[in-house]
């Protein structure tokens, strides 16, 4: 990792790390109640990142989908990250 592209690597793992907390939200989300401890704070540290991608989503659709969809999207990001390190060289 070359010194002028930490910020690329750091934000990537920050990235993964919210697709990984989001598959387990949606995960969870299928067997677990709202009430559930486990729910609550996978809801609290997901939510930025949640709550914008369901806003452009329909209210029918469950959690789930809206958490996979917000995974969606953050692979997005990443491919624009890994992009964008490739042409930093």
């Amino acid at each position: 990792m070359a010194p002028a592209r930490w910020y690329l690597v750091a934000s990537d793992m920050v990235v993964m790390a919210l697709i990984y907390l989001l598959m387990a939200y949606a995960v969870l989300s299928l067997a677990l109640r709202d009430d559930n401890i486990v729910m609550r704070l996978l809801r609290v540290v997901t939510s930025p990142v949640r709550v914008p991608i369901a806003a452009v989503t329909p209210r029918l659709l469950p959690r789930a989908i809206v958490a996979v969809y917000t995974i969606a999207c953050l692979y997005v990001i990443r491919i624009a990250l890994l992009v964008a390190a490739q042409t930093i060289r």
